[in-house]
């Protein structure tokens, strides 16, 4: 996958948050999975001191109104998200997110989060979306 110089600071500045060598692992993990998956398009983004990248099944996805999944750094986790266009889309319902994933929360906006802490948590979650995806 290739990216605008801008794109490839976002993705910097997004590592660079990160400040364990496990969270950094799951970083890389989750970013070759997702660039080796040929229905997954990645949106880099950032808006002030919050980077994050936004991820869709569709090519043509507004870079974050159509993304059903999303994630960004937060020092000692990566924070991610199935976002409403995920369930909107039909994909899956929130009741089999929240029963693989005991651990994830349901937000008020209805999508649900999860901390992914190192490359299990990752493994664990890529081999979820590759039932889909």
């Amino acid at each position: 996958m290739s990216y605008s110089e801008q794109q490839l600071a976002q993705l910097a500045r997004l590592e660079a948050r990160l400040e364990t060598s496990r969270a950094k692992a799951a970083y890389r993990a989750l970013m070759d999975w997702s660039e080796s998956r040929k229905r997954l398009f990645l949106f880099p983004i950032s808006r002030g001191a919050f980077s994050a990248v936004h991820l869709s099944t569709r090519p043509n996805a507004r870079a974050y109104a159509d993304c059903e999944f999303a994630f960004k750094g937060a020092k000692a986790h990566l924070r991610w998200w199935f976002r409403k266009p995920f369930f909107d889309f039909g994909l899956w319902g929130s009741d089999v997110v929240v029963a693989e994933f005991s651990e994830a929360e349901t937000l008020k906006s209805g999508e649900i989060a999860m901390n992914l802490v190192d490359r299990t948590d990752v493994d664990r979650l890529c081999r979820f979306l590759e039932t889909k995806l």
